[in-house]
């Protein structure tokens, strides 16, 4: 289903969301509010890599340029890439373990390009599909549809975050406790809809998807009042 929803929308519904709210007063809807809409729909994606990366996902063929492939510029998180000729899987290792993997196709990422890692046994050869979750589009005004992957059914999260925003910038200390909780449920609904969006998938290896960091950023630290929550 097209995504219809445009952040003049979003915005003339976050003001019911406070009395004490003065439509085009507290920050300018052209410039100000679509940057807050724009910022939040990212951070939105970005939380959703670590529930399910495929929610947000789509896949781009790139162009094998002397054993380099260089990232589309929506990349947000890449989970799975594979060679055109053959479906065989192409795996990422570090920069300085280049013979990891010394049976498969590997690559090391250095500045969002891939390169052949030099130190296994197969070198990737060909395109490479790229299969990722995407950056969220910005939408260009307040009259433009928000980016084509959003998932209507949580516009009530953008306006609740929204009204938050306004409320911090207002200084309206005695809403904010109201606000931030009303968003994070928002956020709760959101996350539950996503990490079990697909409850039938089956995997040859449990862990597949596990994703290795020193930490996570929590979902609410991505979006406004993470200090005062």
């Amino acid at each position: 289903m097209a995504v219809t929803v445009t952040p003049r929308e979003l915005i003339q519904a976050a003001y019911a969301t406070s009395s004490k709210n003065q439509p085009g007063v507290i920050a300018d809807e052209a410039t100000e509010l679509l940057g807050v809409v724009n910022r939040s729909l990212k951070a939105l994606y970005h939380i959703s890599v670590q529930f399910d990366p495929t929610y947000f996902g789509t896949s781009t063929s790139v162009a094998d340029v002397t054993s380099t492939w260089t990232e589309p510029e929506d990349v947000g998180s890449i989970f799975f890439l594979e060679q055109d000729s053959n479906k065989k899987e192409v795996v990422v290792v570090l920069i300085e373990e280049q013979n990891a993997e010394p049976d498969t196709p590997a690559v090391y990422s250095l500045g969002r390009v891939l390169i052949a890692a030099a130190g296994g046994g197969q070198i990737p050869v060909g395109n490479i599909t790229m299969y990722y979750t995407k950056e969220a589009a910005d939408a260009a005004n307040l009259d433009a549809a928000l980016d084509a992957l959003w998932d209507e059914a949580h516009d009530d999260l953008l306006i609740q975050e929204l009204g938050l925003y306004l409320s911090i910038k207002d200084g309206r200390t005695e809403e904010f406790a109201g606000l931030i909780s009303r968003r994070n449920a928002e956020l709760a609904r959101f996350i539950a809809k996503i990490e079990t969006h697909y409850q039938t998938v089956r995997t040859q290896f449990p862990l597949r998807r596990e994703i290795v960091a020193q930490s996570f950023v929590g979902p609410s630290d991505l979006l406004g009042g993470a200090s005062i929550g």
